[in-house]
């Protein structure tokens, strides 16, 4: 079960979670295990991870940086500040990306979202999407939309995590959890 969310001050925390659900998801299984795709979805349980430690980072940055935009050719820089070597959609071929490495970026990720994300920006900030956008956004997003956005994308990869997981040995979720204590 998630923390208890009773302030704004909890958002840190709820991502926190769902990157760990992610992590338990990972959990005693093989890199080719990891890399596989059991399901008709092109994604993998390592990719799954990457792409949703690496959207964390990246908005969580963009957010620190407001009221200045953060370019689309930036990122990839701006990730290799915490080990990342590449862009994660979640659908590469990560046959060779040992799953230990895969955790120790979840891992970067987890601290940095547990030392950095408190406090880093106002939930109010104003934050430009510059070559961001997507059709029905606006020019820019707030603080608040940010940890709103990372809380249901993080959740929502960590449910077909769990899906993916089943898949590969039947090991749920809640025993996945536990385990990891």
């Amino acid at each position: 079960m998630p923390p208890p969310f009773a302030s704004d001050e909890d958002f840190p925390e709820l991502i926190i979670h769902e990157l760990t659900q992610l992590r338990a998801a990972l959990q005693g299984l093989s890199t080719a295990q990891a890399a596989s795709r059991p399901t008709v979805s092109a994604l993998s349980l390592s990719g799954l991870a990457l792409h949703s430690a690496q959207v964390v980072h990246g908005w969580l940055l963009a957010a620190e940086r407001a009221p200045e935009p953060v370019a689309a050719q930036e990122i990839p820089q701006l990730s290799a500040h915490i080990g990342f070597s590449q862009m994660y959609a979640g659908s590469e071929d990560l046959g060779h990306m040992p799953v230990d490495e895969v955790l120790a970026q979840l891992d970067r990720v987890i601290d940095f979202v547990r030392t950095e994300g408190p406090g880093l920006f106002e939930l109010s900030v104003e934050i430009p999407l510059g070559d961001h956008q997507w059709p029905g956004s606006g020019p820019f997003v707030t603080g608040r939309w940010v940890w709103q956005h990372l809380a249901t994308e993080v959740a929502r990869h960590a449910g077909h995590a769990d899906i993916l997981r089943e898949s590969i040995d039947g090991a749920s979720a809640a025993e996945l959890t536990a385990a990891e204590g």
